[in-house]
């Protein structure tokens, strides 16, 4: 399957009970460590994600922005937006800390 530029997620960080998270990660193929699951487990994201897409972006400030496209109206036959979301976006330094960083997948 090929990549588009108009499909991705961002990703709210629900948290995901270590059961759930432990039981995605098997239907992927994947062995979460304890520090993953502890992860998913305060931190939230998608495991059923994990080694199907890939992370490229961080959103660092303006989370409430997420909730509000989050919250539009959508088509109930594909769950696009009824109307057009532009994102503008910032490239950060090479240098830039992330608040948190999630463990690797093995």
């Amino acid at each position: 399957m090929l990549s588009s530029p108009f499909e991705f997620y961002i990703v709210q960080g629900a948290p995901v009970p270590p059961a759930i998270a432990q039981a995605l990660g098997r239907e992927n193929g994947l062995s979460y460590s304890a520090a993953q699951i502890q992860t998913y487990a305060t931190l939230g994201g998608l495991p059923h994600l994990d080694n199907k897409y890939t992370v490229f972006g961080e959103v660092v400030e303006g989370l409430e922005v997420i909730d509000r496209i989050a919250a539009l109206e959508v088509d109930k036959s594909d769950d696009w937006p009824l109307e057009d979301v532009v994102i503008q976006a910032r490239l950060l330094p090479a240098n830039y800390q992330p608040k948190a960083t999630l463990p690797s997948i093995k």
